[in-house]
């Protein structure tokens, strides 16, 4: 029926719309950070295993939300389009 349809329509929108607010909130959490996230990615196994031992729980957070947002094909890179292109992909979607 048409009633199923729109319910069904406004279920999908709403798993969507909760994709694209854990991708903005990780996203943001890795922006915040991105000057110590990047130093830490780009380090060598020594200074990064210096950088876990004083911010083991920085270190956590940031992966998280970079594992996140890779496990939903987005690369963070600052001051890219990237998300702004996964969002207009998403919205295409709905």
């Amino acid at each position: 029926t048409e009633i199923a349809e729109i319910k069904e329509q406004l279920h999908e929108n709403e798993s969507l719309l909760k994709h694209v607010q854990g991708a903005n909130r990780f996203w943001t959490i890795l922006d915040q950070n991105k000057d110590f996230y990047l130093k830490w990615k780009n380090a060598t196994p020594q200074v990064r295993t210096h950088m876990e031992k004083h911010n083991k729980r920085k270190v956590e957070i940031l992966n998280e939300a970079a594992d996140y947002l890779n496990d939903r094909g987005i690369v963070y890179e600052p001051q890219s389009t990237m998300l702004e292109n996964t969002f207009k992909r998403l919205q295409s979607e709905c």
